[in-house]
């Protein structure tokens, strides 16, 4: 036989009030015993029961909320632990502001006010990531294809030089070549580049023998170059 709660005093109404089960306590905040089971962030027991003063302060209670499976449960609370350990391995107490200002939010506008703040957040968020996903155009992927053309050709053109690149060096004073570690009379092999330097020789022969030589040689340079 059912209890007639009228007839129980106050502090036995409220006590049977802090240990509802599932069925009554989504009765009370007029969502299914299964939303209830879908939302373990809100608060229970440690037997599983619900207090109703804490339910009715729950988001739960501002509004029915939808009804997701436990997969989309399941996810949802990953995402919530990443941005949580995001956040305090930056150690910027960004995590801090978001709660404070959902907080706010909820006890002001209920769920209404945290379906506001989703929504402005994806919004956000989708601008920022509008390009990773967005196909190229026509003229984007064609500018592509022709730099990466160009760098190719640039790559096979310079590979191309260093493997047919034939030089010479020449006294630009006594007009010898350089052969090994030998400087010899005669002109550069046909088809090589020439690369104009000084021998040792000629090197050796400019170098003046005093310190005195030098200066002069310095003054007359410098002469030479205001000259009009």
């Amino acid at each position: 036989m059912a209890t007639d709660v009228s007839k129980l005093t106050a502090t036995e109404q409220i006590e049977v009030m802090k240990s509802l089960s599932q069925q009554a306590a989504g009765w009370l905040v007029g969502v299914t015993s299964r939303s209830l089971r879908d939302h373990p962030e809100l608060p229970r027991n440690a037997d599983g029961t619900y207090n109703a003063k804490e339910l009715a302060a729950a988001p739960i209670a501002s509004g029915t909320l939808p009804e997701v499976s436990a997969d989309e449960v399941e996810k949802m609370l990953q995402i919530g632990e990443w941005l949580g350990m995001a956040s305090t391995l930056d150690n910027d107490g960004s995590l801090l502001t978001v709660i404070a200002l959902m907080e706010s939010l909820r006890e002001r506008h209920g769920n209404a006010g945290l379906a506001l703040f989703a929504s402005i957040l994806l919004e956000s968020w989708r601008d920022i990531t509008s390009g990773w996903q967005r196909e190229p155009t026509d003229t984007e992927l064609r500018e592509k294809l022709d730099n990466e053309f160009r760098d190719r050709l640039d790559r096979e053109q310079k590979a191309r030089l260093r493997r047919q690149f034939r030089g010479s060096f020449v006294c630009e004073r006594c007009r010898k070549v350089r052969h090994g570690r030998e400087w010899i009379k005669g002109r550069a092999p046909v088809g090589n580049i020439e690369m104009e330097t000084i021998c040792p020789a000629c090197c050796s022969k400019s170098r003046p023998k005093t310190i005195d030589a030098a200066l002069e040689e310095m003054a007359n340079r410098a002469a030479f170059t205001i000259s009009p």
